[in-house]
C-alpha cells in the first residue's frame, strides 16, 4: 500500500469532483422499510410468511448490527416483517427484502463469517478475494451478481494496473501483443508501468485545458503520471476514463487515521469528467481503499465458479451499474 497522494490534491480539487464539505465527516447511514408501504406494488419477495432468516438487530442498543435468527410474520410485496427474541423480549421490525439485513438461512455461513473491512488484507497480484462486510452490505442486491475484488502490484501504479485488468486491455501504444490478464505476474508489474508511462504521453493539450487548465499545471501533471511510484488521484482517474471512454466507479473505504472513523462511498469519474457518467458507456468497478493519505486500488470483477477472473466491464443495463447509480456521490 504506497502512498496515494492524489487522494486528497487541493481544496479546489476536492470540490471540483463534487465530494467537498462530506464525503469523511459523517457515519455509515442506512434506510429501513416502511409497513403498508408496497401493497399496491408487484415487485414480490422472495421469502413467505413462517420463513426462518438470519436478521441484522436493530434493537436493542447493544445487540445492534449483529445477526439473529428469527422467522416472517408478514410479507407485503417486497417487505417482511420480521420477529425475533433476545434476553427474552420479542421485537418486530420491517425489513425491505433487498436490503442485506436479512437473508435466507441457507446463506448463514456466509454472512457470518463476513470479516470487518478494517481487516482486510490486500490481496497479491491477481489473487482473489472477498469484502469487508460493510463493503458488502455497499455493494449488495439481490438483482446484482456476486462480485469479489482482484489484487494489484502495491507500486504506486496500482489504480492503473486496476484498471489494465478490469478492461483486460493490451498495450495502450498499438493494442497489440498479449492482453492484461494473459500476461504473467512479473510481467504485469513490468507493462503496467510501462503502459502508464504510454498513457501519460497520449494526454492532449485541449483536452487538459478544458477539463484541467484551472487546476493543476499542465508539466507537473505529465510528470505525476509519468512516474511510476507516484500514486494518482480524481485528475489522473479522469483521463485513464477519457482515454479508455468508459465510466469507472470507485467504491472507496477510508479510515481516518486521528480518529479511526471509517466512511464508505461510491463516486465516480467518466469520459464527461469527474462525478459524472455516461449511460452510452461501458463501465468498471474498482475498489479503493485508504487509510489517512495512503491508499490502494483493486480491480472489481464478477464471481463466477471455476472462473479464475470474472467479467469486469458492465453496461448501463447491468443490475449492479442500476445499484452503484443509487449509491454514487453519497456517504454511506
Amino acid at each position: 500500500m504506497g502512498p496515494d497522494n492524489g487522494h486528497f490534491e487541493k481544496s479546489g480539487l476536492v470540490s471540483f469532483i463534487g465530494f467537498s464539505g462530506y464525503c469523511f465527516s459523517n457515519r455509515l447511514r442506512r434506510s429501513f422499510a416502511k409497513p403498508g408501504r408496497y401493497s399496491s406494488v408487484r415487485e414480490k419477495s422472495e421469502f413467505k410468511v413462517s420463513d426462518d432468516v438470519l436478521i441484522m438487530r436493530r434493537k436493542p442498543p447493544e445487540a445492534r448490527g449483529k445477526w439473529i435468527q428469527g422467522y416472517v410474520r408478514m410479507v407485503d410485496g417486497p417487505q417482511l416483517q420480521v420477529q425475533y427474541t433476545y434476553r427474552g423480549i420479542t421485537f418486530q421490525y420491517w425489513y425491505h427484502y433487498q436490503q442485506p439485513e436479512v437473508h435466507p438461512m441457507k446463506d448463514k455461513n456466509r454472512w457470518l463469517g463476513l470479516k470487518p473491512s478494517e481487516r482486510m488484507q490486500d490481496l497479491p497480484d491477481g489473487e482473489s478475494g472477498l469484502f469487508g462486510k460493510e463493503i458488502v452490505y455497499l455493494l449488495f442486491s439481490r438483482k446484482a451478481p456476486s462480485l469479489k475484488r482482484v489484487g494489484a502490484h502495491a507500486d504506486g501504479t496500482c489504480f492503473f494496473h486496476a484498471v489494465f485488468h478490469s478492461l483486460d486491455t493490451k498495450d495502450p501504444r498499438d493494442g497489440k501483443g498479449l492482453s492484461y490478464r494473459n500476461l504473467s505476474s512479473e510481467e504485469r508489474a513490468e507493462k503496467g508501468c510501462e503502459w502508464r508511462q504510454a498513457l501519460s504521453r497520449q494526454v492532449d493539450r485541449k483536452w487538459f485545458a478544458e477539463n484541467l487548465g484551472n487546476v493543476c499545471e499542465y508539466k507537473s501533471y505529465l510528470e505525476q503520471y509519468s512516474t511510476a511510484t507516484y500514486s494518482v488521484g480524481p485528475t489522473h482517474n479522469m483521463h485513464v476514463a477519457a482515454r479508455f471512454q468508459v465510466n469507472i466507479f470507485f467504491v472507496s473505504f477510508y479510515t481516518n487515521p486521528d480518529t479511526k472513523e471509517r466512511d464508505f462511498f461510491v463516486r465516480i469519474s467518466s469520459p464527461d469528467g469527474a462525478a459524472q457518467y455516461n449511460k452510452e458507456k461501458p463501465s468498471i468497478i474498482l475498489f479503493h481503499r485508504a487509510h489517512g493519505e495512503r491508499g490502494h486500488y483493486e480491480s472489481v470483477q464478477t464471481d463466477e465458479e471455476g472462473r479464475e477472473f470474472g467479467r469486469g466491464i458492465f453496461k448501463h443495463s447491468d443490475s449492479i451499474i442500476q445499484h452503484l447509480l443509487t449509491k454514487a456521490n453519497k456517504l454511506m
